[in-house]
């Protein structure tokens, strides 16, 4: 077939250009590999230079990110996107800032809530002192209740008994007075005693 493989031709189609003399031919072949050479080492000298500046301006994009987070332990934060050259830096400057800016404020507001914990802590201990006096003076006043409900059952107790027997006393000697002649004046008094007894 004699086909050339991505030439997309025959091989009878090409014609050999050979060199009349050997010396000729190398001599074009080492000028070439040493052109081909040249350009090669030119292409990875560029490659190389392209490589440091771009990685010159990574580490200085890195470093001025690294100081805005080492500024925003201090408390100081002064970001600006005008500092960095790649949109993907300013992206992460931004969302830094914000997460420095959000840290910030729950510190703020943790500091606020530790603050009014430990007044309502406070006041709670002041509360308890008050109900502790409180409650001792309920149990003194229980503990009089107590003495004064025993009194006074003792007291009627004594009095009813005092009171008892002389009530049944005239209660029997208006028994025995309604049994006699009266007046009529002196037999509504008599019934009177005996209907309130």
């Amino acid at each position: 077939w004699n086909w050339v493989v991505g030439a997309e031709m025959y091989l009878d189609d090409v014609e050999y250009v050979v060199p009349q003399d050997d010396r000729e031919y190398l001599i074009a072949l080492a000028s070439e590999i040493l052109l081909i050479f040249v350009f090669a080492l030119l292409v990875t000298l560029l490659a190389v230079q392209v490589s440091s500046r771009f990685s010159k301006m990574l580490r200085n994009e890195i470093s001025k990110l690294t100081s805005y987070f080492d500024e925003s332990l201090t408390g100081n934060i002064i970001f600006s996107e005008d500092d960095m050259k790649f949109d993907e830096f300013k992206t992460i400057g931004r969302a830094a800032v914000q997460m420095i800016s959000e840290r910030q404020q729950m510190e703020k507001e943790l500091l606020e809530a530790k603050v009014t914990a430990e007044e309502l802590n406070e006041s709670l201990d002041s509360l308890n002192d008050q109900l502790e006096i409180w409650c001792q003076r309920a149990k003194e006043m229980a503990i009089k209740a107590e003495i004064g409900s025993q009194a006074k059952s003792n007291f009627i107790a004594n009095m009813s008994h005092e009171i008892r027997g002389p009530m049944n006393g005239i209660l029997g000697m208006a028994d025995l007075l309604k049994d006699n002649k009266l007046t009529q004046k002196q037999q509504e008094c008599v019934d009177g005693i005996v209907k309130s007894g």
